[in-house]
């Protein structure tokens, strides 16, 4: 009687973790496909590193190609939806937003360049939590170049 109540106080805050780890990845996948929608582009990709960092990946995105000054618009607009779509935005200490280009050749040789990486602080992008409601809208943030 004493092991299965021993085992059964060690086993209910595990549960609570795996609650808490459930509604982490619920979010972030909700996240995902919200910057999806409002970017116009598929090959977003959202991380989560230590409850506090929050990183963005635009993969093969057109906006690559764009003036250094545009990229780093676009990013900053892309961190704000972000931050403004995040269900515990107050826990976050950084968003990331990296270009990536990632290509596969002769199906073995693969290609990876993040070079293009921008950081905010939260602070920064309070303003961009406002306009949350471009979330919302159907028509993309000029997916094109």
């Amino acid at each position: 009687m004493r092991l299965a109540l021993l085992a059964l106080l060690l086993f209910l805050p595990a549960c609570e973790k795996l609650r808490e780890t459930e509604k982490s990845v619920e979010g972030i996948v909700a996240l995902q496909r919200a910057l999806q929608k409002a970017t116009g582009q598929e090959n977003v990709t959202v991380f989560l590193n230590n409850g506090r960092y929050l990183d963005i990946g635009l993969v093969n995105s057109p906006w690559k190609s764009l003036p250094s000054a545009a990229k780093a618009a676009k990013a900053r607009e892309v961190a704000g939806l972000a931050f403004a779509a995040y269900p515990d935005r107050s826990s976050l200490a950084r968003i990331g937003v990296t270009y990536t280009t990632d290509r596969t050749y002769f199906l073995v040789v693969h290609y990876t360049d993040a070079t293009d990486a921008y950081a905010f602080a939260p602070g920064d992008l309070l303003q961009a939590s406002a306009g949350s409601s471009q979330l919302q809208q159907s028509a993309p943030l000029n997916p094109k170049p």
